[in-house]
């Protein structure tokens, strides 16, 4: 059986904030942090991934959850990224907290693949 984590609904102690511009040639630069308190809940997981039911052998953690977007763009190339940071604690005392990173970007040049990657670590 896999678990597959959500990030549950945001409470009311939290912030987002989003900026985006775009200049006259086209070129454009747009940002989004969001923090707040959040109750992570593990879910099952069929064998396609697709959720089931939160699972009751995983206690739920209620913690801040940091998340920041960014991006930019021009008329031959892309980037994105962006940063996700939580730390919870459950009903009986249990810690978790997770760091993921990921980024995307493009050149002009045709001939050259996408540069991709994610990081994560718990």
């Amino acid at each position: 059986m896999r678990r597959r984590l959500s990030r549950g609904d945001p409470q009311p102690s939290r912030s987002c904030v989003e900026h985006s511009i775009i200049n006259n040639a086209g070129d454009g630069w747009f940002t989004s942090t969001f923090a707040g308190t959040v109750t992570v809940v593990a879910y099952t997981a069929d064998s396609m991934g697709n959720p089931g039911a939160p699972d009751p052998s995983v206690p739920p953690f209620t913690g801040h959850l940091q998340q920041w977007f960014g991006g930019s763009f021009n008329h031959s190339n892309f980037v994105n990224h962006d940063t996700i940071n939580f730390s919870g604690t459950a009903a009986d005392g249990s810690t978790f907290g997770i760091h993921l990173v990921d980024h995307l970007s493009t050149s002009a040049v045709v001939t050259a693949a996408p540069n991709s990657f994610d990081i994560g670590h718990c």
